[in-house]
């Protein structure tokens, strides 16, 4: 069942930023981060998206990312978390 911040999570951030924090990521950090690191990437990068500056409802939209980011990212190991 999804939370108001479940719903907020996806509304309120665009496509656009979404593919814009990713781009960020795999630029500073490459394409081969645990889901453990790309989430700490992630969330620190969340926090200069106007809107979004101190947001703790993020779990799903961080699952989003994710998903988006191993898409873009094929040499991920998304189970690794040792990296």
């Amino acid at each position: 069942m999804e939370t108001p911040c479940d719903i907020m999570d996806y509304t309120s951030l665009t496509a656009e930023q979404l593919r814009s924090l990713i781009a960020e990521i795999i630029e500073t950090r490459g394409d081969s981060l645990s889901r453990t690191k790309f989430t700490d990437e992630f969330l620190s990068l969340l926090e200069d998206v106007p809107g979004r500056e101190g947001d703790e409802c993020s779990a799903a939209l961080v699952d989003v990312a994710w998903v988006a980011y191993t898409d873009v990212a094929p040499h991920n190991d998304i189970d690794a978390d040792n990296h």
